[in-house]
Formats: C-alpha cells, structure tokens, sequence
C-alpha cells in the first residue's frame, strides 16, 4: 500500500491479493471538506455523481464504490498510472494534436 497526500486526506494505491489488480481508495477528511465551505462540498458531490453517469466512457477514471463512516468519505477508483493530467498540462503549457492522440 502506498499513501499520496491531497487536498482533502489520503489517497492509498492497492492491490488485490488474489487478482493482482489494482485500486485506489480516496480517503477524505470529512472535518476538512467541511472546513472549505459549500463549493468544495458540491464539487465533491458533482464529481461522484459525474464518475457515476460516465461509468462506461474509457476516457474517465472508474469509480467502483463510494462510502461513508463517521469521519471520512471513501472513493474507491481505478488505477491510472501517470499522476493527474492537470500537474501535466501545466507543466507542458498545451499539448500538441499528436501527443493527446
């Protein structure tokens, strides 16, 4: 298991011991979501939802299951090696036709 930090808790990367599969669990901090106001609620909100609706589009990440207990929310997603396309497209300013292809 390997732990990454963002913006709202912990983001854990695993692999299923039988199917050697790969998963990711989003572990989010409800105290801290709350702590930054009702966009950042909605945002999280919109993006179950959106992950829900585009569940068979191979161009967005799976979401398999979400869930709650008292203190956090959990996401668990598909494994997409590479990091997020926002820190590479920063990085690279724009990306050429050749290379999104």
């Amino acid at each position: 298991i390997n732990a990454e930090y963002g913006s709202f808790g912990k983001v854990y990367a695993m692999q299923h011991a039988t199917t050697d599969t790969f998963r990711v669990v989003k572990e989010m901090h409800k105290s801290t979501i709350m702590s930054k106001g009702t966009n950042v609620i909605e945002l999280l909100l919109n993006e179950r939802q959106l992950l829900s609706e585009l569940k068979g589009c191979p161009f967005v990440v799976k979401c398999f299951a979400s869930c709650q207990d008292e203190k956090f929310l959990f996401m668990l997603l598909e494994f997409c090696s590479g990091g997020e396309l926002e820190y590479h497209f920063k990085a690279a300013g724009k990306f050429s036709e050749d290379f999104v292809k």
